[in-house]
């Protein structure tokens, strides 16, 4: 561009007809190229960021494509833990699972959600009252159940291969 300006000062009148019109196009494509960079820059960021917000978050990807049932449904043969997934999702995507239980075994370090449990107090009869007539039992994450059973169950057959303990 800048060698054209120069051409276009330099030049004679008949031709700075003609370069006026090559740098008006040369604009217009610099401008659109400029545009779609930006946009390249943008997309780039915004994703960035939802991989920084899902990782920071894992529960709330989950619930957004589930959404938390209010209240507990009697019958339900397991509960939702404090993240609100159920085991059926990580059912169904254990491709997804096995990635997000690498990355926190690669950090060594275990997220605050997973060692939160919520206590959830259940009737052991149909009108309950008195505190009597409930039982607690605490909902843990499923992620973090899944990734303690799968440490446990390696720790106990090296534990047990190696002769560490008698079974």
């Amino acid at each position: 561009m800048k060698v054209l300006n120069s051409q276009y000062k330099e030049a004679r009148e008949e031709e700075r007809i003609g370069l006026a019109q090559l740098m008006c196009i040369l604009r217009k494509k610099i401008r659109v190229l400029c545009r779609a960079e930006w946009h390249r820059r943008w997309q780039r960021r915004e994703r960035a960021r939802k991989r920084a917000a899902f990782i920071a978050n894992l529960f709330k990807f989950t619930k957004e494509l589930l959404g938390r049932s209010e209240g507990s449904q009697r019958g339900r043969p397991q509960s939702e833990g404090p993240s609100g997934t159920s085991y059926k999702v990580y059912k169904k995507r254990l491709r997804r699972l096995w990635k997000i239980l690498r990355v926190f075994w690669r950090r060594g370090k275990i997220p605050e959600q997973w060692r939160v449990a919520e206590g959830v107090w259940i009737p052991k009869e149909e009108n309950s009252t008195q505190i009597d007539q409930f039982r607690i039992i605490s909902l843990l994450c499923v992620e973090a159940k899944v990734f303690f059973s799968a440490v446990s169950n390696r720790l106990c057959t090296y534990l047990s291969k190696n002769t560490y303990i008698d079974t």
